[in-house]
């Protein structure tokens, strides 16, 4: 059976799981599901692979910018993030969003150059941050 990916607009006590998932990844960097930036409009996306959680990503819409994306160690290149990074673009595009921007941590970078393959690019702060256009 094939296990498919979802992204979903977490609940509060997918949050509460989701940081405890993150407490016990050790290998990483991110330490927080939410950064407390309420003014910037946080929303929680929940990545589930075959019913379980894989991962999350924050979409902070004051910004239009996704940050951060973790996906968990267990579930690392196999295809998961890159699946629930084209579910939030086409959520994005669907909701009229013009452009998104990214956060590229160290390590990441051919990762989100797939992501956004094809879509018209603007490098900000020498290579950590870009702005991509998806309309």
């Amino acid at each position: 059976m094939l296990s498919v990916t979802e992204l979903r607009r977490a609940s509060d006590q997918e949050i509460a799981k989701l940081q405890s998932l993150l407490d016990q990844d050790t290998e990483n960097s991110v330490r927080s599901v939410r950064n407390g930036s309420d003014f910037l409009g946080e929303t929680v996306f929940a990545i589930l692979h075959g019913g379980e959680y894989a991962g999350f990503c924050t979409y902070r819409g004051a910004a239009d910018e996704i940050f951060p994306l973790v996906v968990f160690n267990q579930y690392r290149r196999k295809g998961i993030g890159f699946a629930a990074m084209q579910q939030l673009i086409n959520l994005l595009k669907a909701h009229q969003v013009q452009e998104v921007g990214i956060e590229v941590l160290p390590g990441a970078e051919l990762f989100w150059k797939s992501v956004f393959a094809g879509f018209p690019e603007k490098e900000h702060f020498g290579g950590s941050k870009f702005t991509y256009t998806i309309q």
